[in-house]
């Protein structure tokens, strides 16, 4: 995946907004997890499941978290005009980061679904 287009047909612009708005997804589905989860009213203190999702949310988060700031330092850079296809390095890890938190996120919100405790 290559974050900014270098053939010169698209501003670089489109892949910042586009790596911003894979961030603001990530929150987004990292948010309607963690609703979901509280609304069925599974605890950490009442039951090892409930501290196994609470743990698994948790982790999530934290690159909830971390993929936010990446996808606000990268509007930050185009803002200051920092932004160019030539040099797509920090672009191209944003992306691969936020990439892997989808991915990871998705399997954290599979796994106590898949496999529920009794």
């Amino acid at each position: 995946m290559t974050a900014l287009v270098r053939d010169g047909r698209r501003s670089p612009s489109v892949s910042t907004f586009m790596l911003a708005a894979a961030a603001a997804l990530l929150a987004l589905a990292w948010g309607l997890d963690v609703q979901g989860w509280l609304r069925t009213g599974l605890r950490p203190e009442d039951s090892p499941q409930g501290a196994t999702v609470a743990a698994l949310v948790s982790w999530q988060g934290l690159f909830v978290g971390v993929a936010a700031v990446m996808g606000l330092y990268a509007l930050a850079r185009l803002a200051r005009g920092y932004v160019r296809a030539a040099q797509p390095a920090t672009f191209e890890a944003i992306g691969l980061f936020i990439a892997y938190s989808a991915g990871q996120g998705a399997f954290a919100a599979a796994l106590p679904r898949l496999f529920p405790g009794g």
